[in-house]
């Protein structure tokens, strides 16, 4: 795969966009705007289906805690070491 190098700058910035849109969305989205937004089906209640839809909004909420307790600065590092490899 052909990576474009990329700055400081615009690896803070890009993961700065990234981080507050993740932590936003999480902040405002109940369980049946998740699944509109993400495009699943939440489902009855018992089913599979809402069974299937509540672990994604799960791991939605789990992926987004553990995004902020890393921090921007180690995830501006990860994208700056991937693109400028």
């Amino acid at each position: 795969m052909n990576k474009t190098q990329i700055s400081t700058k615009s690896s803070e910035q890009l993961v700065k966009y990234f981080c507050t849109a993740i932590s936003t969305q999480h902040w405002n989205l109940n369980f049946f705007r998740f699944c509109e937004v993400v495009g699943i089906e939440p489902g009855e209640e018992d089913s599979g289906q809402r069974l299937y839809a509540f672990e994604k909004f799960k791991q939605f909420s789990e992926a987004t805690s553990a995004l902020n307790t890393l921090g921007t600065d180690f995830l501006k590092a990860l994208v700056e070491d991937y693109y400028n490899k």
